[in-house]
C-alpha cells in the first residue's frame, strides 16, 4: 500500500505505510513529539501544539530529520560504479546519460543521488544535459547503511522469460546480499556459455535498477551460472573448510 504524505504547509513525496512505521517506531523516543493522522488515504504528520520545550526541541530536530529523509527517498538514485569524487564535477557515461536525459527527462539544477554499490551515497546537482552527455556537481558524500543483519545468499532455479527478472527484483528488494543462478535437471531454460554470460549480465543490470528504486547502496552481485549438483557439492566443500 503507498499513500501520500503531506506535511503542514508543504508537500512530499507518496512513500509507503510500511516505511512510514517503521520511521517512526525507530526515530520517535516520546509519543508526543509527531502526531499522525490518516484522513482520506492522506497521512498528515503534524509537530505538537503542546509541551515541554525538551518536547519540542526534540520535535522539531525530529520532524527535520524525518522530512530530510522522505525528500531523499523522493530524488532520482542513480548507480555509479566509477570514482565519485567527494566534491566536484562528475560525468555520466553514455547509457547512463541517455537514460537521465532522454527517459527520466531530468534538466539542468535538478538534484539527484548517486551511489557507488560499496555503502556510500552522494548528494549532486545536473549541472549539463547535453547531446554529448549529462555532468554532475557532486555537493555531499555520506556513508548510509541500509543493509539487513542478515547475510542470505539465494539460490535460483533458472526461469524463463521476465519471471527470473522478477525473482532477482524482489530478492534485492527484500535484501539478499548475493544470487546464484542454478540450472537444475528439470530446468526448462538451457543456456550455453556465452548465453549464460549475457544472461547473468542482464540479470546483474536488473540488480543494479532495483537498488536504485528500493533505496540499497549496496548493490549485490548474481555469480555465475552452476548445475544444482555442482552447486551442492561447492557448498558442502565451503562448510567443510
Amino acid at each position: 500500500m503507498t499513500i501520500e504524505v503531506k506535511a503542514v504547509g508543504r508537500h512530499m513525496s507518496p512513500i509507503p505505510l510500511c516505511q512510514i512505521t517503521d520511521i517512526l517506531c525507530t526515530r520517535l523516543d516520546c509519543p508526543l513529539v509527531i502526531v499522525l493522522r490518516m484522513i482520506d488515504h492522506q497521512v498528515y504528520l503534524c509537530p505538537p501544539q503542546s509541551g515541554r520545550f525538551g518536547q519540542i526541541r526534540q520535535a522539531a530536530s525530529l520532524w527535520h530529520n524525518f522530512t530530510t529523509m522522505v525528500n531523499a527517498k523522493s530524488l532520482t538514485r542513480i548507480y555509479f560504479p566509477g570514482e565519485i569524487p567527494a566534491h566536484g564535477a562528475c560525468e555520466l557515461a553514455p547509457d547512463q546519460a541517455h537514460h537521465v536525459a532522454r527517459v527520466l527527462r531530468l534538466e539542468t539544477g535538478e538534484r539527484v543521488i548517486l551511489f557507488d554499490g560499496r555503502g556510500v551515497e552522494h548528494c549532486a546537482v545536473i549541472t549539463r544535459v547535453a547531446k554529448s552527455g549529462v555532468t554532475l556537481n557532486v555537493q555531499e558524500s555520506r556513508a548510509v547503511d541500509r543493509e539487513s543483519p542478515l547475510s542470505v545468499m539465494l539460490a535460483q532455479g533458472m526461469s524463463s522469460g521476465e519471471r527470473m527478472d522478477y525473482t532477482v527484483q524482489k530478492a534485492v528488494e527484500l535484501g539478499a546480499t548475493g544470487i546464484r543462478p542454478l540450472a537444475s535437471g528439470r530446468s526448462v531454460v538451457r543456456l550455453d556459455a556465452e548465453r549464460a554470460q549475457k544472461r547473468v549480465a542482464h540479470w546483474q543490470a536488473v540488480v543494479i535498477a532495483a537498488c536504485e528504486q528500493c533505496g540499497r547502496n549496496s548493490v549485490p552481485q548474481v555469480l555465475s551460472v552452476m548445475g544444482y549438483t555442482d552447486w551442492l557439492a561447492y557448498i558442502a566443500k565451503q562448510e567443510a573448510a
